[in-house]
């Protein structure tokens, strides 16, 4: 799977929901960085997710 994206429906809703949400920069980052040669050596994303409001 390495620098091929699946074929399966589920990745191509996964890259737009991606992509809006790093383009708006409202409740999802992402951060890579870069290690000699220009390799990955680490990366993570993160999502805020509201809930609705409950008692306490």
């Amino acid at each position: 799977m390495i620098n091929e994206a699946p074929e399966d429906p589920w990745f191509a809703a996964l890259e737009q929901h991606l992509a809006e949400g790093l383009a708006n920069g409202t409740h999802m980052a992402a951060f890579v960085v870069y290690g000699p040669e220009n390799c990955l050596a680490s990366c993570a994303l993160g999502a805020i997710q509201q809930g609705l409001p409950g008692p306490g």
